[in-house]
């Protein structure tokens, strides 16, 4: 059975019954769009907020050698960095539906 974890403040980890896995992680030191909002003295929790205006994240996946490197070859190395969210629904999807070999 599959799982949703969230590991961290504006992040989700999905690991699926193949044994691979998926995250997503945005917002405030992040490689998302909006990683540097810094705080200020007005706003001292600026940064922990700011994860709802982002439009990409950070991901970093877990899943056979072969496909990693065809993601890798298009998106580049892990961490991913600033994926759209179609972008991550299409690496997510390739990674669950991944069939491994049985021994």
């Amino acid at each position: 059975m599959g799982k949703i974890e969230n590991f961290r403040h504006n992040s989700i980890r999905f690991e699926f019954d193949n044994g691979n896995s998926i995250d997503a992680i945005f917002g405030y030191g992040t490689y998302s769009d909006n990683y540097d909002i810094p705080s200020t003295i007005e706003e001292p929790l600026k940064g922990f907020y700011t994860f709802r205006e982002s439009t990409t994240i950070e991901s970093m996946f877990n899943c056979s050698e072969k496909l990693k490197k065809s993601i890798e070859k298009k998106y580049g190395e892990q961490p991913l960095n600033r994926i759209s969210i179609e972008d991550w629904m299409d690496i997510a999807y390739k990674i669950k539906e991944e069939i491994k070999p049985t021994n």
